[in-house]
């Protein structure tokens, strides 16, 4: 899609209001606008001034947008636009959950501190505008800020913690503008500080919450007389698997057995290493479509005397599919953002009660 039809997909209109009208006077009259509404703020901004800087008739910018609102709008659109390009770009080349959350924060400050106008105009307090306009601008914001709920949903943080993070983590970076001076901290130094304090917060929780699953998969282990063991895999076409990744370490972490492979596994090979390990549970991550393998998964188990093996599945499952996954035998569903406590303790349960024969 081109920078005019996104914005013309974007802005919210009246049923009378006249089209955006796209040409290539477009990205001119979004830079003036910008750097009005940055400048002078919204309210002083007029439309007649913005004309002027872009060259043209002030008559003639309502041809491109009919009301100020709208123009405002598509400063935003191409602001977050700019903001959410430089963070993807950050991120493609970097792997671990504290890692790329840096990196992000880092590309988020590159554009607020870089001075440009748009980054500007986007992270100041909304004005006063439509009901319509108003949540036009917070749809935008919080599509740029799924960005950081994801990154944040990654670290060993606390479930409940993890929405106050991000609004911390959003304020602190977008106040930077108000005390930051060249010269001395760079963007780079600013993230790292942050981050670190990140890191000191969840250390403490993960040790608090480590210490509770360690006693307890101890607790199981002297019941079995051997570590519980637990196979963590994809099966299917999907090759995405940072989720399984950290739910492997998070098992691993509080004293399980693991055996973890790669992505796009067979049904088949996975029953076979599960029967050669002799695992007590098996854990199936899905991003895509791929849990509705698992019946299949749960035949081939039957079929050679594997009922007792616990398959629980993790990752964006629709409700009416956990009621199939259920009847087809699979003990527990993890959906997007469940706590590490709650996997682990999870997974601990059902391996118990099936030592104890419940």
């Amino acid at each position: 899609m081109n920078q005019a039809a996104a914005i013309n997909t974007i802005v919210s209109k009246p049923e009378k209001a006249r089209p955006v009208r796209r040409d290539n006077r477009l990205s001119e009259v979004l830079d003036s606008a910008a750097s009005s509404f940055c400048a002078q703020g919204y309210d002083a901004a007029s439309m007649r001034q913005i004309a002027e800087e872009a060259g043209m008739k002030a008559g003639s910018l309502y041809y491109h947008f009919p009301s100020k609102s709208e123009l405002l709008i598509a400063v935003h659109e191409e602001g977050i636009r700019r903001i959410t390009s430089g963070v993807t770009e950050a991120l493609e080349p970097v792997s671990g959950p504290r890692q790329r959350l840096e990196a992000a924060m880092v590309a988020h400050l590159e554009a607020l501190l870089g001075g440009g106008d748009y980054a500007q105009v986007v992270i100041r307090e909304l004005p006063q505008l439509s009901d319509e306009a108003r949540h036009g601008l917070i749809g935008l914001r919080d599509k740029y800020e799924k960005i950081f709920k994801e990154l944040i949903d990654d670290l060993a943080i606390p479930e409940n913690k993890r929405r106050h993070l991000r609004l911390l983590i959003l304020g602190a970076l977008n106040w930077t503008r108000t005390w930051y001076r060249p010269g001395n901290e760079t963007p780079a130094e600013i993230a790292r500080g942050f981050m670190e304090l990140i890191i000191e917060t969840e250390k403490q929780d993960s040790r608090m919450e480590t210490s509770e699953q360690i006693d307890a998969v101890g607790q199981l282990a002297d019941v079995m007389g051997r570590r519980p063991k637990v196979m963590v895999t994809k099966i299917g076409l999907d090759g995405h698997d940072r989720g399984s990744r950290l739910v492997a370490g998070f098992l691993r972490d509080a004293g399980m057995e693991v055996i973890y492979t790669a992505p796009w596994q067979q049904v088949g090979h996975v029953v076979n290493q599960a029967l050669e390990e002799d695992v007590d549970a098996i854990g199936i991550s899905s991003l895509a479509t791929d849990h509705l393998l698992v019946p299949k998964l749960m035949q081939a188990l039957a079929a050679v005397e594997m009922e007792d093996v616990i398959v629980v599945v993790g990752g964006i499952v629709p409700d009416e599919d956990v009621v199939m996954l259920k009847e087809a035998g699979v003990s527990e569903v993890f959906h997007p953002g469940t706590s590490r406590d709650k996997i682990v303790t999870g997974i601990t349960d059902l391996i118990s009660e099936v030592q104890a024969g419940e």
